[in-house]
Parts: structure tokens; sequence; C-alpha cells
């Protein structure tokens, strides 16, 4: 998904929509007639059918790439960034879902992140075939090899003669370089999040 323009400020979010820390969820709040435009309906009619249709439900309920998202006053956005602002008051530019579960939008499970680090956070790729990422068969070399993408740079761990000992350095790897102790789990599911 796009990067969304700037969201309203946090005051105007809580206006709009409730938050509850422990699942994650967002729900529409009961809106009032000065917050429509008068149109071809009057305010009160426009206010009246916004309300029976959205007041009180569920917000962000679509899921893109993992991500849950929707509209907001005609603007795209993902409820995530929407959360943060919230209750931070500010726009992050990473926000790590921690569990790597991209829907759970639960407080606890966001943090605010530089780039570097989110990545330091990622789930097994689904192609991955030893079970810990960057580790993989060597055929040319008839090793195990162990590497790491540290900030840009290729990091060449070593070749091992089993896997064990290529994953066991790989961790070692990851430890040094401050990766996030979740880094290679199994990808979650939206199965997997309190808020479902």
């Amino acid at each position: 998904m796009p990067r969304a323009k700037k969201l309203p400020d946090k005051d105007e979010l809580w206006r709009l929509l409730s938050y509850d820390r422990k699942t994650g969820r967002l729900t529409w709040n009961w809106r009032t007639p000065q917050m429509f435009t008068e149109t071809t309906r009057s305010r009160e009619h426009a206010c009246a059918q916004w309300n029976s249709r959205y007041a009180g439900k569920e917000a962000f309920t679509k899921i893109n790439v993992g991500y849950r998202c929707g509209s907001l006053l005609n603007q795209a956005v993902l409820a995530h960034r929407v959360i943060w602002k919230m209750v931070t008051g500010k726009e992050a530019d990473e926000i790590d879902h921690i569990d790597g579960n991209r829907a759970n939008n639960a407080w606890v499970n966001l943090r605010s992140v530089p780039a570097s680090l989110n990545r330091r956070n990622a789930c097994l790729r689904s192609d991955n075939k030893s079970g810990c990422p960057g580790v993989f068969f060597n055929t040319r070399r008839g090793k195990w090899q162990a590497g790491m993408l540290v900030d840009g740079r290729q990091i060449h761990i070593g070749f091992y003669a089993t896997k064990e000992e290529a994953i066991k350095e790989r961790k070692w790897a990851e430890v040094n370089y401050g990766f996030h102790d979740n880094h290679g789990r199994e990808a979650a599911t939206e199965d997997s999040n309190p808020a479902a």
C-alpha cells in the first residue's frame, strides 16, 4: 500500500475513532451533524445514515499484505499508523509489529523503529528450507552456508559441515548485530491476532 498523506491530528483521530490498546481494535465513534457538509441531503440525514451504518462498528477490517487498512476522510490508511498517531501524537517512519503478525495492533505489539531495526525482526521467508534465515546448503561447496544482510551490507558468516553448526553461528551473529529475539520465527497468521 502506498504511503498515505499526513494523518489528521491526535484529537481529530480520537474524535473519529476509539482504540482498545489490549485488543488493537479500532471502532468508529458516533458522529454529529456538524461533522458533515450540506449537499443535496441535509447534514442530519447524512449523519443519521453514517451512524446507522458505521458507528460502534470495527474500523479498518480490510487486510492488505497482512496489514489492517481502510479509508479515513477519503484517504487510504493503515490502521497501525493511525493507532500510533492516536496514542503518541506523532507520525512514525516505520512501525514494527513485534510478534510478526501485521494484523495484531495491540499497543504492546507496536514499536516505532528505523527501517534497519524493523528488518531485524522479520519472519522466516516461506521459501526458506533450513528453518533459519540466512542459512542454506551451498551445493557448489557441499557445505552449509550462513550469512546475513545488515544495514544493506552482506555479511558472510561462514561455511559449515552441518546445518546445526551454521544455525548456531547465524544465531550468535544475530545477537551480535542486535537482531530481535523474534527474528526468523514462523510467519504469524491473522488467526493468532488477539483482536480476531
